[in-house]
């Protein structure tokens, strides 16, 4: 998280910056790209970052776990992660390779769920899930897996009185899948199993579209984290929905949030699956690997390293190839500014609805628990 800075150190750093130089900036116009930073110009400090351009046709990232946050870690010495150089990189991306379509996924548990000793969702925490939702929507986000994590902020945006217009307003919500997450009241909408995301641009052949079908699953809790959810098996819910969605992909991507053990067994059991990008809190880099026909890749905790897919197709525009690596989140990639003035927006707010909650409860035993509820 970045830290406010009072004016005597502003006025320091500001004179190193003249002598240094500034941080690089970065937005591209792509599938992930919000109005306002379409004529922001991008200076890519480290080219060496980027893969090389061998002919890919569309550039699929993917994060997890943000818990709430738009910030980068927190960490004092090497901070990392972020919507800022998130978006920094993957519209630099995008200006390196202008005629290859952007698609931004999330893989679950991008809500907070930390709660007081009542199991309220705390104030501030439901401030910072709501600016996620605002910047999915305004970056475009194609897909969000809806997790058992999630469920507690997401329920009441899935009430059906109100969902039709939230959604009018928020597109997003309409974004969130799952396949074994269900309402089990008649006042709640259940999210889609899947959904389908067209793929057109120039590297295409002619006329064709690549139908990329994306799946939700997510690990059940011990407990019920909803009275008005339910959460199934999800190896149950891929052997009913995955035939379906196959039919009518061209290529087929499961966001997982799900033990590595029961992803090598959906890649085993459950036919027709081409990738599974899979997050489970996983603090290290983890490399892909193949199971019969299925790649399986893994998101990094708070999502400190950005994953990276490239799809590539044959003369028919069928696909044939895809390969992954994970992005360092960190000062070496380009610096967002239209991200930067969301993230600072969402953090000011954040912190003074923490400030007067704080202010009210102090010395009740409805405080946060850690000194860094926020994360």
């Amino acid at each position: 998280m970045r830290h406010r800075l009072h004016i005597p150190a502003i006025i320091i750093l500001f004179g190193v910056y003249l002598l240094s130089g500034c941080r690089s900036s970065g937005t591209t116009e792509s599938a992930a790209t919000s109005e306002g930073a379409k004529a922001t110009t991008v200076e890519v400090a480290h080219p060496e970052l980027f893969p090389k351009d061998d002919g890919y046709v569309c550039a699929l990232f993917y994060g997890a776990e943000i818990l709430g946050s738009l910030d980068d870690c927190g960490c004092p010495r090497h901070p990392e992660g972020g919507l800022i150089w998130r978006m920094g990189y993957t519209r630099a991306f995008a200006e390196r390779s202008p005629d290859v379509p952007v698609l931004q996924v999330d893989l679950g548990y991008f809500f907070s769920d930390r709660r007081d000793r009542q199991g309220r969702l705390y104030p501030y925490v439901e401030k910072g899930n709501e600016w996620v939702l605002k910047a999915y929507d305004k970056m475009n986000f194609t897909a969000a897996n809806l997790t058992a994590h999630d469920l507690p902020y997401a329920e009441r945006l899935l009430e059906r009185k109100t969902y039709r217009k939230a959604a009018r307003e928020m597109p997003m919500l309409t974004r969130f899948i799952s396949a074994n997450v269900h309402a089990r009241r008649r006042g709640y909408v259940s999210p889609p199993p899947f959904l389908i995301h067209h793929v057109t641009g120039r590297r295409l052949p002619q006329g064709a579209t690549l139908r990329i079908g994306f799946v939700g699953l997510t690990e059940p809790p011990e407990t019920s984290v909803s009275p008005a959810f339910t959460i199934d098996d999800p190896l149950t819910a891929a052997r009913r929905v995955i035939p379906k969605l196959r039919a009518q992909c061209d290529m087929l991507v499961v966001l997982a949030y799900l033990p590595p053990a029961t992803v090598e067994r959906l890649a085993r059991d459950v036919a027709g699956i081409d990738l599974i990008l899979d997050a489970y809190k996983f603090r290290k880099e983890r490399d892909a690997v193949r199971i019969n026909r299925t790649t399986i890749a893994y998101a990094r905790y708070q999502t400190r390293s950005l994953g990276e897919v490239l799809i590539y197709v044959d003369e028919r525009g069928r696909p044939t190839d895809l390969r992954t690596r994970m992005v360092r989140l960190d000062e070496a990639v380009p610096w967002d500014k239209e991200a930067e003035k969301l993230v600072d927006a969402a953090v000011e707010e954040i912190d003074l609805v923490k400030e007067e909650y704080v202010r009210k409860h102090r010395g009740s035993q409805t405080l946060p628990l850690t000194p860094t509820p926020w994360k």
